[in-house]
């Protein structure tokens, strides 16, 4: 999950108070390490704040005034323009967003769905069940059904908690990019049976490399769940040869140097990787242009026609 407030050039909102509290106190803490003043210094300047209350405000532990980050910003020699947005950015670190106050939502996961929310880009992978973001709610009453003991009033408070993070995330504004990779048997276990499998609105697989395609039992797989099977032009750019291309490039050039020891670290490289391939990485079907030049190329064809 990739954090990414006005400073970023996206204008993505930052809320809920732990992410406004986190996302102030590193920014102030940039700016007390540029300005070279330790936490002492700070407190020696006789502004109201200690040194303690300081590591807490850097630490986005507790709500900050007004008052003491334009204090702040003075002493750090910070502009105007940036003084007032901070300042701005003090008066979310004391309002609560409907998961704050959630009873239902345990204090360590309100963090994350502050995250959530404040994120531009979200990346996940899930072996064994659809993503709680992608969930409907047939699906996620089977899910929090399954647990023993069960209790019937739990599962529906968590139910509803997965369908308002959803509402909340999916209508923002700008959206965020959600980028997941589910297990094959995510898609092939009946949660809940049959029909809470199927898709409630009809949605397009690309599912083969051009019409000669001949999987039938997978095709007809695809109906049973209410999805659409579409086929591309084969050896076009947009066939399933580029997609193939792409996984036999990322494992050669990317996984295979890279550090993995857990899931956190690799979730942590993919956006530059993405970006990287992208940009630099040339494949033939594209005339050893990568997918960014071609883009940007057909694009302009197309406009000038």
């Amino acid at each position: 999950m990739k954090e990414n407030g006005r400073e970023g050039g996206e204008d993505v909102p930052v809320t809920g108070q732990r992410v406004v509290r986190r996302t102030l106190g590193r920014r102030l803490t940039r700016l007390r390490v540029a300005s070279g003043k330790s936490r002492r210094e700070v407190a020696e300047a006789k502004l109201g704040v200690s040194e303690p209350t300081l590591h807490r405000i850097e630490t986005g532990k507790v709500p900050v005034t007004v008052a003491n980050v334009r204090a702040l910003c003075w002493l750090y020699g910070a502009d105007e323009s940036l003084t007032n947005a901070l300042a701005e950015l003090a008066l979310g670190t004391s309002q609560a967003e409907w998961w704050d106050a959630n009873p239902v939502v345990p204090d360590w996961f309100k963090l994350y769905v502050g995250l959530e929310v404040s994120a531009s880009r979200i990346y996940s992978y899930d072996g064994e069940v659809v993503p709680g973001e992608l969930q409907t709610e047939q699906y996620a009453r089977a899910v929090f059904g399954a647990e023993q003991p069960a209790e019937e009033e739990a599962a529906e408070r968590q139910v509803k908690l997965r369908l308002q993070r959803q509402k909340t995330l999916f209508a923002r504004n700008p959206a965020p990019r959600l980028v997941t990779v589910v297990g094959e048997g995510a898609l092939t276990r009946p949660v809940g049976g049959e029909a809470t499998l199927k898709a409630p609105h009809a949605v397009q697989w690309l599912s083969d490399n051009g019409p000669q395609y001949t999987a039938t039992a997978t095709v007809l797989y695809g109906h049973e769940l209410g999805l659409v099977p579409i086929t591309t032009p084969a050896y076009s750019p947009e066939s399933n040869g580029l997609a193939e291309a792409f996984v036999g490039t990322f494992k050669r050039d990317y996984v295979s140097g890279a550090e993995l020891q857990d899931a956190e670290t690799v979730l942590a490289q993919l956006a530059g990787w993405f970006d990287d391939y992208n940009t630099q990485a040339p494949h033939s079907a594209l005339g050893m242009r990568s997918p960014a030049d071609y883009r940007a190329e057909h694009l302009t064809l197309s406009s000038s026609r």
